[in-house]
């Protein structure tokens, strides 16, 4: 993860920063509601421009009574042969949308 990482979360209802998200992921009590059950990705595509890789698609949160679907828009970068995770969106499509 680059150190300006920024994960701009459902119609921004929150942001996370590198460390927020660490503290988040490694503190049980702050996390997202509920673990999810599984998560499956579809429809991946990637586009590259030079060092820089866009990924898109979709993924099925489920956590218990009702899956949820979202969209997902990852920003990757290389510098100096690392790879890293600068930016990251995801956006929840609501059942009639999908």
């Amino acid at each position: 993860m680059a150190e300006d990482f920024i994960w701009i979360h459902n119609h921004a209802s929150g942001v996370d920063s590198k460390t927020s998200l660490l503290k988040r992921a490694s503190d049980q009590n702050v996390g997202a509601v509920g673990n999810p059950k599984s998560r499956t990705s579809m429809d991946v595509k990637t586009m590259t421009m030079g060092s820089t890789v866009i990924v898109t698609g979709y993924t099925i949160v489920d956590r218990g009574s009702t899956p949820t679907t979202y969209h997902f828009i990852r920003t990757y970068v290389e510098i100096n042969g690392i790879c890293l995770l600068l930016a990251n969106h995801t956006m929840a499509i609501s059942e009639k949308d999908n």
